[in-house]
């Protein structure tokens, strides 16, 4: 019987002192921010600013309650500058979750569930957290609530 290693284990056992994405860095911070209300496929919601060089973890999530008929949401970032280069950074309104079906009931949607950022997003520079609508609309009553994870390297 052969024995394997993932790549992670063959990572952290070459003597390199390499470390595998992501690390355990300093600790976790968690942020909470809840929006409430009328949203229509033209309106971006700045929910939270995160700071530079953290990982944003892919276990943040967002709640949606049941939204109107065809709704979806995406959830991105709006346009930065890098804290090093001070470079322009895109606006990607749907960097972490891209066309969330929020129209039947209550949503729950983890970051990695796009698939982008599986280990994570290591921001560059100060970054506001967004949220859009590419289709349908939510009304007075309907939440956003974001639980946000990030890991500080320092």
């Amino acid at each position: 019987m052969a024995t394997l290693k993932s790549t992670e284990y063959t990572t952290a056992s070459a003597g390199t002192g390499a470390k595998n994405a992501p690390t355990s860095w300093s600790g976790v911070t968690y942020r909470y921010a809840q929006y409430t209300g009328a949203v229509t496929t033209s309106d971006v919601v700045h929910m939270m600013v995160i700071p530079a060089g953290v990982r944003i973890l892919p276990q943040s999530f967002v709640i949606i309650s049941d939204l109107e008929a065809s709704s979806t949401v995406d959830v991105g970032y709006a346009a930065h500058t890098t804290q090093s280069t001070g470079a322009a950074v895109a606006v990607d309104v749907n960097a972490f979750c891209t066309v969330i079906a929020a129209d039947s009931a209550r949503t729950v949607t983890h970051f990695h569930e796009s698939t982008t950022h599986d280990t994570g997003y290591v921001t560059t520079g100060e970054m506001i957290l967004t949220f859009s609508m590419p289709a349908g609309e939510a009304v007075s009553g309907d939440t956003f609530d974001f639980h946000i994870m990030y890991a500080d390297p320092n």
